[in-house]
């Protein structure tokens, strides 16, 4: 046990020492106004998650009609606007990226930990970070096996060894979301632009004004699409998802009772 702020604390509380940490970098009102931001998006992902678990994760078609529901009305540039929306969402289902790994983003929070007699303390270090965003030049088109490809380059940011990666997209297969960053490419993106001219904070609001999630929830959806409709195993998971391990691949490798059903049905003829 250690003594903070006149009370003893006990050491084996992970909550409790995460919270030490940070109150030691931040202070307490900082700290205050970071876990009030935090909680409220994690309790976001987590009603989404609820919500879903019961009525099974949107299928591909859903999420073409949620895409296709997104407006945004400014004035003249309501097109603009909208195809620029309609891409994002897009881009981050079928990368299945963080938040950060496709917009600007001027800053980090990294992992730490101090060792000392009595524990080990974990906290968050904010670090500066200079990643502009995703350019055009980012995507290349190519075949692989005589089969068209988009071929997309982003930063990576939970892996210690990998810094990037590259997400193999399969144009024929994915047609009906590669067409909405297509047509937002040709009719707005110039080959030296930014696909996106900002940075997360837009990039989050932009999604949950539009569709009501927040980008965690589409990555979760897209790791359990490339389980269920893909076969996707832990392995290619963890390499497409970018993760150094196999422990979060177990949490987002989830079947739908609808995929158990059809297991039985692979393979034969159903005829």
């Amino acid at each position: 046990m250690f003594k903070f702020g006149g009370e003893t604390q006990h050491l084996y509380s992970h909550y409790t020492i995460v919270q030490y940490g940070i109150m030691l970098i931040l202070g307490n009102q900082d700290f205050k106004m970071a876990k009030k931001t935090k909680s409220n998006s994690w309790k976001r992902q987590k009603e989404l998650q609820k919500k879903y678990r019961l009525d099974e994760v949107p299928d591909l078609n859903e999420l073409i009609n949620i895409i296709n529901s997104i407006k945004i009305e400014r004035g003249n540039y309501y097109n603009y606007y909208t195809a620029r929306a309609r891409a994002l969402f897009s881009l981050y289902y079928l990368t299945g990226c963080r938040v950060s790994e496709i917009v600007k983003c001027n800053s980090l929070r990294i992992q730490k930990k101090e060792e000392r007699p009595e524990a080990i303390y974990r906290y968050e270090e904010k670090v500066a970070h200079d990643y502009q965003g995703l350019k055009r030049e980012d995507i290349k088109f190519l075949r692989i096996d005589g089969k068209k490809c988009m071929i997309i380059r982003t930063e990576n940011r939970k892996n210690k060894y990998r810094t990037t990666k590259k997400m193999p997209i399969p144009i024929e297969l994915e047609l009906p979301l590669v067409k909405y960053i297509l047509e937002y490419m040709i009719k707005y993106v110039r080959a030296e632009d930014l696909l996106f001219p900002f940075g997360v904070k837009r990039a989050t609001q932009i999604i949950n004004e539009t569709v009501g999630w927040n980008v965690h929830f589409i990555r979760h959806i897209r790791a359990t699409h490339l389980v269920t409709k893909y076969d996707y195993n832990e392995q290619l998971l963890i390499k497409f998802m970018g993760w150094t391990d196999s422990r979060p691949a177990k949490a987002y490798m989830e079947l739908s009772s609808k995929d158990l059903f059809r297991q039985f049905f692979r393979g034969h003829d159903t005829q």
